[in-house]
């Protein structure tokens, strides 16, 4: 794990990781035993828009249930064949690794989280009161006609491969919500080599600390000196 400068006012507004592996045979197993081992720390649990289709019905990714802990600085979230850990609460990587190893050293016991088909790390950030993004973030429009004081309007997203299949999507939203700019990094890899897996927890733990690495790369490098100074 590289050590990262932490920022004095950083504008993460939620760190989420993702792991999707083959749908389990009993969801309700899956949530239920889930609920219980967890309920000390995650007491809260919510049923969510998808739990509506019956079990038949598998949508791949779709969340069925949230467990947030009391203070609602940290969830995690199940579907048929997906578990998400979402930090709102943000403390660091090493915090946020040990609560996705936690979350699935308990899920390996309902599912085969070692078949992985698709992981992901997103960070999401928020820049409040924005009046110039192109202050922000070392972004330039490729419009010739471009003029900011009629923009109503800013989206860009744009995917690069960073190594082997690990795709890094760099999303950009400006304004939303009273000027606030959403500066989006979420890296996902979905094409695992068969004769490789299964994986152990370990080894999924080590893909989004090397991740987490590549996405702060990029974070530090697209966002502005004078934005940088100011914050770190």
């Amino acid at each position: 794990m590289a050590s990262h400068a932490r920022w004095r006012n950083p504008p993460l507004q939620e760190a989420v990781f993702e792991v999707r592996f083959p749908p389990v045979d009993d969801y309700s197993i899956f949530v239920g035993g889930m609920a219980e081992v967890k309920r000390n720390r995650f007491p809260k649990v919510d049923r969510l828009p998808a739990d509506e289709l019956p079990p038949s019905i598998m949508v791949s990714g779709a969340v069925r249930h949230r467990f947030t802990t009391e203070d609602k600085g940290l969830l995690f979230q199940t579907g048929q064949d997906v578990i998400s850990v979402n930090a709102i609460s943000y403390s660091g990587f090493a915090t946020f690794s040990n609560a996705i190893e936690d979350i699935l050293e308990s899920a390996q016991n309902y599912a085969d989280i070692g078949r992985v088909s698709r992981l992901g790390l997103r960070y999401i950030n928020r820049f409040e009161k924005v009046e110039d993004p192109f202050q922000i973030l070392n972004i330039k429009s490729s419009f010739l006609d471009f003029d900011l004081g009629k923009t109503a309007k800013i989206q860009t997203n744009y995917i690069k491969q960073e190594i082997n299949n690990l795709f890094l999507s760099k999303n950009v939203d400006f304004p939303v919500a009273d000027s606030n700019l959403i500066f989006d990094l979420d890296a996902f890899q979905q094409d695992f080599d068969p004769d490789s897996l299964p994986w152990d927890i370990k080894s999924i733990v080590d893909w989004a600390d090397k991740t987490h690495d590549i996405v702060w790369e990029n974070f530090e490098s697209s966002v502005s000196e004078n934005e940088r100074s100011r914050r770190e």
